[in-house]
């Protein structure tokens, strides 16, 4: 194995911070063949006649829910606009895709957290890494190849594990132990109307209203946005992840607000004798089948959407058990819902390791 070096990285890269001035308006003024990344798009923001860029670079996000996400930009000619930061080499013999691997969890860690995640050059700038070097003290490129190489293969492997865990978690285990059940295939919509929250619960409004009523967002844990001097939702409900990780279900209780983040199932005439629990596992695979979007490894940088428009426009149905009557069996409902807690418990253990697994940084 080589020897290494250490050096902090602004002995290895300057920086530059993205052009504020490429918005939709400016580029389209200025439209070309060279591709504009700003902000957390990494991908056809724009395009105009011009590249600020000819060479290879290391660019990260510098806020927002991508913050700190490094990409590795090899096109002939590009432009950075804002809330983006290019990383420009200072010295040859670096292999940028090796730096791109040895420098993300680094950077990751870093990040400033907050109501807007945030990551500038100042908050890194003074990280040491380890660079492979030749007997001579020149930096070894070769060295930095091989390792980039074992990086991407392992990020791959990781990408593919993870997308099955994914895939699985959009499929439910259908449990019918009972061969003398009875089910009855019913339209989401009937038992519910979905609902978006409210847009008016900013923070700052938050703030301005502080009281005991929880509000909640698009957290996927019970997490509480914030406590406000009212409320909007009385009783037992079952809500869903608008955008972000969009899709997910969580069943809420008591008094309490959503915001814009976050959107209820209201209950029909219709939804009569239903478990919600029962429900929730039953719809939450099929919501996220349903997600619109950007699924990022391991869940980071995901963003999803499954707005109340979609539920309807797809009008998805569910397996409900019913009695001899005909009736929705609310006992069996409870009975099933225990059984399906059990295993997605049993099945979130095994995500859980298989995360951990998929975390661990090889040197």
């Amino acid at each position: 194995m080589s020897k290494t070096v250490t050096k902090k990285i602004a002995e290895l890269f300057e920086y530059e911070n993205g052009n504020s001035k490429y918005t939709k308006a400016f580029c389209k003024d200025h439209a070309g063949e060279f591709i504009v990344y700003t902000g957390t798009t990494i991908g056809v923001f724009a395009k105009v006649d011009f590249a600020d860029y000819t060479t290879p670079n290391l660019t990260f996000t510098t806020d927002g829910e991508k913050a700190g996400t490094i990409e590795y930009i090899t096109d002939s000619g590009y432009c950075i606009g804002g809330h983006r930061t290019v990383l420009k080499p200072l010295v040859t013999d670096i292999d940028l895709l090796y730096f791109k691997y040895l420098l993300q969890p680094l950077f990751f860690k870093n990040v400033k957290r907050g109501d807007v995640p945030s990551l500038h050059f100042n908050n890194i700038k003074d990280i040491q890494v380890e660079v492979p070097i030749l007997p001579d003290g020149r930096y070894d490129l070769a060295a930095q190849k091989a390792l980039a190489q074992k990086y991407q293969d392992i990020e791959n492997q990781k990408k593919l594990l993870i997308e099955k865990v994914e895939e699985l978690k959009k499929y439910k285990v259908f449990i019918d132990s009972d061969i003398q059940t009875n089910y009855v295939k019913v339209p989401i919509t009937k038992l519910f109307t979905p609902k978006g929250g409210d847009m008016k619960l900013s923070k700052p409004y938050c703030k301005d209203h502080i009281g005991t009523y929880p509000v909640y967002s698009g957290s996927t844990s019970r997490k509480v946005f914030e406590n406000i001097d009212t409320y909007k939702y009385d009783g037992e409900y079952l809500t869903w992840v608008i955008d972000g990780l969009a899709g997910y279900v969580m069943k809420l209780t008591g008094q309490f607000s959503i915001t814009c983040h976050r959107g209820i199932l209201i209950p029909t005439k219709e939804c009569k004798n239903v478990d919600l629990l029962y429900i929730k596992y039953m719809i939450e695979p099929i919501f996220r089948r349903r997600v619109r979007g950007r699924i990022g490894i391991n869940g980071k940088n995901e963003y999803t959407a499954l707005k109340p428009t979609h539920i309807v426009n797809y009008n998805d149905s569910i397996l409900i058990p019913i009695d001899e009557n005909g009736n929705y069996d609310l006992k069996k409902q409870q009975e099933l819902a225990m059984k399906y807690a059990t295993i997605e418990t049993i099945k979130e253990n095994i995500f859980d390791q298989i995360y951990s697994l998929t975390n661990i940084i090889v040197n």
